[in-house]
């Protein structure tokens, strides 16, 4: 029943073209990744990796306090590092 509703907002409300074939890498979650956003980020045709490279479209942290190694590379690769809030904003998800 929630897959079908989902699916159906999805098509009603189409895809969001920011998020369409791009690439997000979560760090710093210690494995409490918040998974409702990974859903946004599939339902929209994008990707989610664990890798950081030039073709990554922002890795996404719960805080910017915490340094971790992929925050490091998606500096050295030009990447933005967005939390959560930053992300929702700038890939407009208007539901979190």
């Amino acid at each position: 029943e929630f897959q079908k509703k989902r699916r159906l907002d999805l098509e009603k409300r189409g895809y969001n073209p920011k998020i369409i074939n791009s690439t997000f890498v979560f760090s710093g979650w210690m494995g409490k990744v918040d998974y409702s956003l990974e859903d946004v980020i599939y339902d929209n045709m994008g990707i989610v990796s664990s890798v950081v490279t030039e073709g990554t479209s922002a890795v996404i942290v719960p805080s910017v306090a915490n340094i971790t190694s992929k925050m490091i590379q998606a500096h050295e690769f030009g990447v933005p590092v967005l939390t959560v809030r930053e992300f929702n904003e700038k890939f407009d998800i208007l539901n979190k």
